[in-house]
């Protein structure tokens, strides 16, 4: 069984982004947010 022929994805065109790291003092991994 083939696929069907279809438009690429949008984001294959997309350039590579370099990867980053994001730390806070306010949250922890797995941790539950309080109520807003």
């Amino acid at each position: 069984m083939t696929e069907p022929n279809r438009a690429p994805l949008p984001h294959d065109f997309h350039p590579e982004v370099p990867a980053f790291t994001v730390v806070s003092d306010d949250l922890a991994p797995g941790a539950v947010l309080g109520d807003a």
